[in-house]
C-alpha cells in the first residue's frame, strides 16, 4: 500500500512535470508563433522593399536610357558644331584671301592711274602745282636762270613756241650728256613719283620763262 501511494505521488510529480513542460511548450509555441508573425511582417517589408527597389531600378534604367539619348544628342551637336567651325574657318580663310586680293588691287591702282600733270592746259604753258613742287625740290628756277644766259642770243629771233621747243631740246641734250644732271634729274623724278619726261617739261618751262624775262628786260 505504501508503495502504491509512493508510486502515486511519483506519478503525480511526473504529471506535474509533464503539465509544467506542456505549459513551457505552450509558451515556447507562442513565442514561435510570435516569431513567425514577426518574420511574416519582416518578409512583407522585405518584399515591399524589393518592389520599391524594382521601381527604383526601373527609374534608374529609364534615366540611363534618357541620359544615353541626351549623350547622343550632345555628340551630334558637337559634330554639328565641329562642322560649323570648319565652315567658319573656311569662310575666314576665303575672306582673308579676298581681302588680300582687294589690297593687292588697291596697291596696284596707282600704277594704272595717269601721272599728275606738271603743266596746266592753257596757253602759254604754265607749271601746275605739281610742276611747281618738282621745280622747288630741284631748284630748277636757279638752274634755268644760269643756263638762259647761254641761250638768250639764239632765242632773240624766235617766237615763244619756238623758244619752248628750243628749251625742250636743250634740256634733252643736258639729260643725255651731263652725267651729274642726269642723276639729279632721275633722283628728282623718283622722289616726287613721276617720270623723267614730266621733269623735262618742268625744266623746259622754267628755262623758257627765264629766257622770256631776259628778252623783255
Amino acid at each position: 500500500m505504501k508503495e502504491v501511494k509512493a508510486e502515486q505521488r511519483s506519478f503525480g510529480e511526473s504529471l506535474k512535470e509533464v503539465k509544467a513542460e506542456q505549459r513551457s511548450f505552450g509558451e515556447s509555441l507562442k513565442e514561435v508563433k510570435a516569431e513567425q508573425r514577426s518574420f511574416g511582417e519582416s518578409l512583407k517589408e522585405v518584399k515591399a522593399e524589393q518592389r520599391s527597389f524594382g521601381e527604383s531600378l526601373k527609374e534608374v534604367r529609364a534615366e540611363q536610357r534618357s541620359f544615353g539619348k541626351s549623350l547622343k544628342e550632345v555628340r551630334a551637336e558637337q559634330r554639328s558644331f565641329g562642322k560649323s567651325m570648319k565652315e567658319v574657318k573656311t569662310n575666314q580663310t576665303a575672306f582673308w584671301q579676298s581681302m588680300k586680293q582687294v589690297e593687292e588691287k588697291i596697291s596696284n591702282i596707282p600704277e594704272h592711274l595717269p601721272l599728275p600733270a606738271v603743266v596746266e592746259a592753257q596757253s602759254p604753258l604754265q607749271l601746275s602745282k605739281f610742276g611747281k613742287k618738282i621745280s622747288d625740290n630741284l631748284s630748277v628756277d636757279k638752274w634755268a636762270a644760269d643756263h638762259a644766259l647761254c641761250l638768250v642770243d639764239k632765242a632773240s629771233e624766235k617766237q615763244e613756241f619756238e623758244i619752248f621747243e628750243m628749251c625742250m631740246e636743250y634740256v634733252g641734250d643736258q639729260f643725255d650728256n651731263d652725267l651729274n644732271f642726269n642723276r639729279n634729274f632721275r633722283k628728282g623724278a623718283y622722289e616726287v613719283g613721276t617720270d623723267v619726261e614730266q621733269v623735262k617739261k618742268v625744266y623746259a618751262v622754267e628755262l623758257r620763262d627765264a629766257l622770256l624775262a631776259l628778252l623783255d628786260a
